[in-house]
């Protein structure tokens, strides 16, 4: 696994967090294969949380295959949430047709307090 993607605790609650910024498109695809590898180890009867950073990348017809990957990994789980950063304008129309329950927020903070939120949720 590389160093941009890892397991975290923030606030108590376990999550994926997974950093692609600045990535080119091929580095970008293959983080996605990590977290997509991370949550097909994970039981489904658990909720799957994700937070990425996706400051200064582009979006691309193999980026956005790779994205469905991820969320198809996630839709597996009895509940699950995508809090994501660094997404503007058109992006977040993208990202919605692949990831429904995205959270688009302004920080790393707002995203994993985000994720909080929904695991005491039980989303």
């Amino acid at each position: 696994m590389s160093d941009r993607v890892k397991w975290i605790t923030h606030k108590g609650v376990k999550m994926i967090q997974a950093d692609y910024s600045g990535l080119p498109e091929a580095e970008y695809c293959s983080t996605m294969d990590e977290v997509t590898a991370l949550l097909r180890n994970e039981p489904s009867d658990s909720l799957a949380l994700v937070m990425a950073n996706v400051s200064n990348t582009h979006a691309s017809n193999k980026v956005r295959d790779k994205g469905k990957e991820v969320a198809e990994a996630m839709d597996r789980f009895k509940g699950h949430a995508y809090a994501v950063v660094g997404v503007t304008g058109i992006m977040k129309v993208i990202a919605k047709t692949f990831v429904r329950s995205i959270y688009f927020a302004d920080n790393e903070e707002d995203a994993k307090d985000h994720l909080v939120r929904q695991a005491q949720q039980g989303n």
